[in-house]
């Protein structure tokens, strides 16, 4: 994010946001009831590891915090001595106003990750590495083992030879990698994977400058974690005092995935579900699978007490019959689904008040869990004037269309490249960081 925050040109400069923030607090709250499965049992919160899912997750619904309001120094003390704040009552300082999908990155949609690279700034992707493979700084493992280290591609060089490499590839052309073992290893920090290695678990994090006042509304704590085959899907929140919906999120099971958001305010008794979709907000195609936030052109005002429902209707972008995500308690963290929060309609049409079936009675894939649907609000207190939500600027060309793959990713679309580097290290350079 800061990364890319940067490259999408918020700001001269990017504010420091705490790892530990992020690394703390995906696996620990302070809420009651809510329980963690660690990845690793015996090991500390903070060697956890995790995914790109945990990740957004997490940003989405609590966001950034300051570096000097969590710093990593901290770290070696912060089991004994844990933080009393919740995730979300941080600065925020960047936003995570999108995050895409992409799956593995292979010959078949380079284009389209070079497309994303200079659009968005740094893509973030896991490969197998073993050290001993390294020559200089350039990397290539002969191999169709994925692998559990997550670093960040941020240029490339279809020129780059082969014969750099200890283990040859066929062909010439690498990617520029930043990876995160500090400025002693490799080329400052940097190295060059050949195209050739197996690479997967692509995700772009797309930034948005701070919005001063917005609360977070949502039950999903793993934006994908699931996916069902209803066509409609919609949560009930309760206003907190006079507030303002400024923004809505969502996220969708597929690439090229059509979209309506309708917004239907409930009154202040308790309402029995989300009721026939009448004012729609939004509507569109999302282009890539992942999570989305969208500024409404028309913030709805909401009095004190006043529910209302967010409501989604994905529609079908290929053969893919799983339109809605939803997040069920069988994931890492238990996090409860309770009556009146999240409900589903499989009818493609515009469904009546008796179509919708509670999240406590679906089943989620036929796991047996109940499951909360990933749809979200964003208020500000409408008693107070806040900054206005920064649109991304950066518009140099359309978004590459992707493609869906059998490895689950995306390809095709994109623009072709030259045979020139693109190299974004010289402004990612001034943001090495310590760790």
């Amino acid at each position: 994010l800061e990364t890319n925050y940067l490259a999408q040109k918020l700001g001269s400069t990017a504010p420091d946001t705490s790892e530990l923030h992020q690394a703390w607090y995906v696996f620990k709250d302070n809420r009651p009831g809510y329980a963690f499965e660690l990845n690793r049992p015996n090991k500390h919160i903070l060697n956890q590891g995790g995914y790109s899912s945990y990740s957004i997750a997490f940003l989405s619904r609590a966001g950034t915090a300051s570096e000097t309001e969590l710093p990593y120094s901290t770290a070696g003390s912060i089991e004994s001595n844990p933080p009393s704040k919740l995730p979300e009552e941080y600065s925020n300082p960047i936003r995570l106003k999108e995050a895409y999908h992409i799956g593995a990155v292979n010959s078949s949609n380079r284009d389209e990750i070079k497309s994303l690279i200079r659009q968005r700034g740094a893509v973030a992707v896991s490969y197998n590495h073993e050290h001993d493979e390294l020559s200089g700084s350039s990397y290539y493992y002969d191999t169709t083992i994925g692998g559990g280290h997550m670093v960040s591609v941020v240029g490339w060089d279809d020129d780059y030879p082969a014969s750099n490499f200890k283990n040859i590839p066929s062909s010439n052309g690498a990617w520029l990698i930043r990876n995160f073992w500090g400025t002693n290893w490799g080329d400052s920090g940097y190295f060059w994977m050949s195209y050739e290695q197996t690479i997967g678990n692509c995700a772009v994090y797309i930034a948005a400058a701070n919005s001063s006042g917005l609360k977070h509304k949502g039950y999903d704590f793993l934006p994908q974690a699931g996916s069902i085959n209803y066509h409609w899907s919609a949560n009930i929140f309760k206003a907190e005092g006079r507030e303002t919906i400024k923004e809505v999120a969502f996220t969708t099971t597929d690439n090229n995935v059509p979209y309506e958001i309708y917004i239907n305010r409930l009154g202040k008794n308790l309402p029995a579900n989300p009721g026939t979709p009448e004012n729609k907000a939004a509507s569109g195609i999302m282009p890539y699978k992942g999570y989305h936030s969208i500024t409404l052109s028309s913030p709805v005002e909401l009095e004190d007490g006043e529910y209302f429902a967010v409501i989604l209707k994905a529609g079908q972008a290929s053969n893919y019959q799983y339109y809605t995500a939803v997040e069920d308690v069988g994931t890492f963290r238990t996090a409860s689904v309770n009556a009146g929060e999240s409900y589903f309609a499989k009818n493609e049409n515009v469904p009546s008040s008796s179509d919708w079936k509670d999240g406590i009675t679906i089943l989620n894939n036929g796991t047996g869990r109940a499951c909360n649907a990933c749809v979200k609000a964003f208020t500000v207190d409408a008693s107070v004037e806040p900054e206005p939500v920064t649109p991304d600027p950066i518009t140099p060309e359309p978004e590459p269309a992707p493609v869906t793959t059998e490895s689950g990713g995306s390809g095709g679309g994109g623009c072709s490249t030259s045979t020139t580097s693109f190299l974004l290290a010289a402004v990612l350079a001034i943001k090495l960081r310590k760790h």
